[in-house]
């Protein structure tokens, strides 16, 4: 017979776990329960399939260009998002969609125009999620401002 690992505390009943998580709705928490036969969270979870950073390469002054970054619900509840915050500079140019059902995908798009005097830029905008592992995604867009010059 194997002897149990000494533990400090309560046992803890795996199917009454519950996680707290932003409901972006509400501003309230909201508690996901675990299923007691997987002992699964069932709980959204956000992906950025295709990564949270891109490269615009160098642009030209005063022109402009944009990036839709896909989000995907690969979680087993609702996935809500939402816009929080963004650098002066860049703008969120759509949110497809807020609210996800497993297995659902949305775009994010953000677009930024070339300007100012600064040669290297680097701009970002935050996502907030109901994801208890992630309650934020930032996107980010940087590169490099470049000049015509005429001899």
């Amino acid at each position: 017979m194997t002897e149990r690992p000494h533990v400090v505390g309560e046992d803890i009943d795996i199917a009454k776990l519950t996680v707290a998580a932003l409901d972006l709705d509400l501003g309230e928490t909201k508690s996901y329960e675990t299923s007691g036969v997987a002992s699964e969270l069932t709980i959204p979870k956000v992906e950025v399939p295709d990564g949270t950073d891109l490269d615009f390469g160098t642009m030209k002054r005063g022109t402009q260009r944009s990036h839709a970054f896909r989000f995907k619900n690969t979680g087993a509840a609702k996935l809500e998002l939402a816009v929080v915050r963004s650098t002066c500079k860049c703008t969120v140019g759509s949110l497809e969609k807020s609210s996800l059902e497993p297995g659902e995908e949305t775009e994010v798009k953000l677009t930024w125009k070339a300007e100012g005097t600064l040669s290297d830029f680097s701009q970002t905008a935050t996502i907030a999620t109901n994801d208890p592992r992630q309650s934020e995604v930032m996107l980010t867009i940087h590169g490099k401002i470049g000049q015509n010059y005429v001899l």
